[in-house]
């Protein structure tokens, strides 16, 4: 059961993860606190309470997540070390790893989410790390808020830069696959809102087929196929553009510039 929730920095997914969870866990106390007043009086919901001060979160909520930009939390961390201790935290901030908050916070209780813009919709692909040394009721707790927004994978740390460029970053591949789609309709006569639209649901379609039938990719692949058909013609074209090689280049380019993130990040800590 999650009791209390204090979310630090109320951007975007700040305010995702706060939606998430009213709609999940209604008895849940939301607190928020952001240096911008204006997202302060912004506020999308009366369930979420306004607190006046990074100290009165940390007093108020028993988990924290940490929601700030990458560039603030050096400065963060000092400010709050003095009262951090023992605390449930939960960091969404990218290229920083756990060891860099257990030396600074002085908790077990930690671990690392890595969300994507489809938690707006309640339907991200979190991945979660936690300390080694963290208690299994933080744990229990810390998925129930990932669940939230989406569904929660579980990985060891060294995964999360492999996590993020195949759902962070690779779910704008999808959306560029969608518009390719869409102006290939446009090109055969169909309007781009229409193929748009034809296109969302096609997708749909094959992420409910992968999903009920339990079969790979590739065996759904062949049974589209047929002798001299029009799939096979589109999909030589794909091969002989070389798509499967570009987007693995894709998602390792996005695994490699997440891995230099994360050593420049380490660089000036």
């Amino acid at each position: 059961m999650i009791k209390s929730i204090g979310i630090l920095g109320f951007g975007n997914m700040g305010e995702a993860i706060a939606e998430g969870v009213i709609k999940a866990h209604p008895d849940c106390m939301i607190f928020a606190y952001d240096r911008s007043k204006e997202k302060m009086e912004n506020l999308f919901s009366h369930k979420i309470k306004k607190t006046q001060s990074c100290r009165k979160l940390f007093t108020y909520a028993d988990t924290i997540i940490l929601a700030v930009k990458p560039q603030d939390i050096n400065i963060l961390t000092e400010e709050i070390s003095s009262f951090s201790l023992g605390k449930n935290i939960i960091s969404i901030i990218a290229g920083k790893p756990i060891s860099f908050f257990t030396e600074k916070l002085r908790t077990n209780n930690i671990c690392r989410f890595m969300p994507n813009i489809a938690a707006q919709s309640g339907c991200s692909s979190t991945a979660i790390s936690f300390y080694e040394n963290a208690d299994e009721e933080f744990k229990n707790s810390a998925i129930l808020i990932a669940e939230s927004i989406g569904n929660a994978f579980i990985l060891p740390e060294k995964q999360m830069a492999a996590f993020t460029a195949l759902s962070g970053s690779s779910i704008a591949f999808v959306f560029q696959f969608i518009h390719a789609l869409a102006l290939g309709g446009v090109r055969s006569g169909i309007s781009y809102d229409d193929s748009v639209k034809i296109s969302v649901n096609v997708l749909k379609g094959a992420y409910e087929t992968l999903k009920n039938t339990g079969k790979m990719p590739m065996d759904l692949v062949t049974s589209v196929l047929s002798p001299s058909g029009t799939t096979i013609e589109g999909i030589s074209v794909l091969e002989e553009k070389a798509f499967n090689s570009t987007v693995i280049e894709a998602v390792f380019a996005s695994f490699n510039h997440s891995i230099e993130i994360e050593k420049l990040f380490d660089t000036i800590s």
